[in-house]
């Protein structure tokens, strides 16, 4: 089900599976720093909202080059929802952009929490394999 959509992206959500999906779009090079953190803050509503266990953030066509003050924002802002909402795994599809993509690692690395949760993946298949596979439990 859609549950957002403007230039910048798209946001459906799966309740079956769990699973919020994000779709970056090109036009994210035109973004400044606050529509951005506007984005996010929907972004943080929808998590709260549907509460899912699992993220995928496609980013292949996100072209924004997110600033260290907006990287420290998220840190501060967003990322501690993840663990308090129990966002189990993030799989993001990385940019198509080099400093894009960068920002991107820079940011999740800067929170342990979000950063233990994440992988990267060149497509969209093996991000949603690997979010949706049961882990395996030993006795």
């Amino acid at each position: 089900m859609k549950i957002h959509n403007n230039e910048w992206s798209t946001r459906t959500i799966n309740n079956r599976l769990s699973l919020l999906y994000v779709a970056a779009y090109p036009a994210t090079l035109r973004l400044v720093d606050e529509d951005f953190i506007n984005g996010s803050y929907g972004f943080l509503k929808d998590l709260r909202s549907h509460q899912p266990r699992f993220v995928l953030l496609n980013l292949r066509g996100f072209q924004f080059t997110i600033s260290p003050e907006v990287q420290d924002w998220l840190v501060e802002n967003i990322f501690p929802f993840m663990e308090t909402l129990k966002i189990e795994k993030v799989a993001i599809v990385t940019s198509l952009d080099a400093l894009s993509h960068l920002s991107v690692e820079q940011t999740i690395e800067e929170d342990l929490p979000t950063s233990k949760i994440t992988r990267y993946f060149q497509g969209e298949t093996n991000a949603r394999r690997w979010l949706l596979e049961e882990e395996t439990v030993t006795v």
